[in-house]
């Protein structure tokens, strides 16, 4: 259904495999399509972007292969959210209210009324805000190592987001070795690579205070999701993740064992994903 008044031959060639640009608001939007299929929204989080690739951190590669995964059986969209890899930062806080706006902003500009999502990490966190907020434009949603409140996360943790970006904000201390393979990515990718301490102020506000959902609220989200519990993940435990599934109603759990937050089990995960897609494609 087009529902952003977008002509049937401007819908289509918004959706041509490859990379692509949206004037949307205040920031450009750069996203990529892969594969083909039931349309699926690939959100990876606020620092990995579709076109980011960190040197040093593996579960960039993974959250690729996981799309890729998914690209076998599905049309694969994939976005950059404001500030992050090719898309200009706009003005105005960063949090995930806001890129959840910008996400339907962009289904409007593809003509796309209702799809699936796949989120990790943060872009779980902005999926759970589509959920709240836009749950009639959600066909499904599958989280993958997603916190449902700050509290949710290690101690450790909430430790490094505190006090790991002060540091690097404000060059008070050696960077740490992944937030200095943050910057660079950051700095070869960004349309403003200027911007780059701010965009870590940003972050760190909303990596301190958020995601701040409570069991109770969540029970109010209409499903169908699916939530992948990583046993392995070193930022959120195992037992959130059932908490997580537990209190959205109609959920399911997928138990992925010796598996982190980097999702090295990509091809499980890719197959659950896509296993769980198909069940509920059309159904609401």
């Amino acid at each position: 259904m087009n529902t952003a008044g977008v002509s049937a031959d401007d819908a289509a060639s918004r959706m041509v495999p490859g990379m692509h640009t949206a004037g949307l608001g205040d920031i450009e939007m750069y996203y990529e399509v892969h594969g083909s299929g039931p349309v699926v929204v690939m959100q990876t989080g606020l620092w990995i972007g579709s076109s980011t690739d960190w040197a040093g951190a593996t579960w960039s590669q993974n959250l690729h292969n996981v799309r890729d995964e998914l690209a076998k059986h599905c049309t694969v969209v994939v976005m950059d959210g404001r500030g992050t890899g090719r898309t200009s930062m706009g003005a105005g806080p960063v949090n995930y209210g806001r890129y959840a706006h910008d996400t339907i902003r962009l289904l409007d500009h593809l003509g796309l009324d209702r799809v699936h999502f796949w989120g990790h990490s943060d872009g779980g966190c902005i999926i759970l805000s589509l959920l709240k907020d836009h749950g009639h434009r959600v066909t499904s949603a599958v989280l993958a190592g997603t916190p449902y409140s700050h509290d949710a996360y290690s101690a450790e943790a909430r430790a490094w987001f505190s006090d790991a970006f002060y540091q690097q904000a404000r060059a008070a201390a050696p960077p740490d070795p992944l937030l200095n393979d943050m910057r660079t990515s950051y700095e070869r990718t960004s349309p403003h690579p200027e911007r780059y301490a701010e965009m870590v102020q940003e972050m760190r506000r909303c990596w301190c205070s958020e995601p701040n959902f409570s069991l109770k609220q969540l029970t109010l989200v209409d499903g169908p999701v699916l939530v992948i519990d990583a046993d392995q993940d070193q930022f959120i435990p195992s037992e959130q993740f059932k908490a997580l599934a537990e209190a959205l109603p109609g959920s399911e759990i997928a138990s992925v064992a010796d598996t982190t937050h980097a999702l090295e089990s990509y091809v499980e995960i890719g197959a659950a994903s896509v296993d769980f897609f198909r069940r509920h494609d059309g159904s609401r």
